[in-house]
């Protein structure tokens, strides 16, 4: 049975995730001896969240990103499960790719759209990752990646476009088909 953090622990944490503040993550981690497989604390059961999956979701700010993404990489390099499904049944993948697909309708800077692609590349590209995992509208991972294709211009944001094609086609390559 996976171990539940504590209400108040679980609302610090949440405020560290959002700030992306690794360093204060990781005291606060020390401090409470805190296992980075356990839950964030909710009300209801089904409501727990993964830390990995709470530091991938939600609205990237322009100043915190960063952070979050350092703290993501923290998490995935210190072995946490990268398939664990938040509430919704979405993995790390699923969400970092749905935050991306979002981003258009923010005013998000260049190096936030590039942040998260190059994070979804490294855990398409992590051995453990489950690339069969469904997305939050329930259609598949590969399907998600073809979306964040299509919002960037190959002629106006090529890079861009071209670490998500390169998304798409190592997931093809892992066996990846469309829902």
């Amino acid at each position: 049975m996976e171990e539940t953090i504590c209400e108040a622990v679980s609302l610090e944490l949440k405020k560290i995730l959002k700030k992306g503040d690794l360093e204060g993550f990781k005291a606060l981690v020390k401090s409470n001896n805190i296992k980075l497989d356990q839950r964030l604390f909710a009300k209801r059961k089904g409501d727990q969240w993964p830390l990995l999956n709470r530091v991938l979701d939600g609205d990237f700010s322009n100043r915190n990103f960063k952070g979050r993404f350092e703290i993501a990489n923290y998490l995935i390099e210190s072995g946490v499960d990268i398939n664990d499904s938040a509430p919704y049944g979405c993995s790390p993948l699923c969400t970092v790719l749905n935050e991306h697909y979002y981003l258009r309708t923010s005013k998000a800077k260049y190096d936030v759209y590039l942040y998260t692609l190059v994070l979804a590349l490294e855990m398409v590209r992590n051995e453990k990752v489950d690339v069969s995992k469904l997305t939050r509208a329930s259609f598949g991972i590969l399907d998600a990646a073809h979306q964040v294709v299509d919002i960037h211009d190959e002629k106006e944001q090529p890079e861009l476009h071209k670490i998500a094609s390169q998304i798409v086609k190592e997931l093809v390559a892992k066996g990846t088909e469309l829902e």
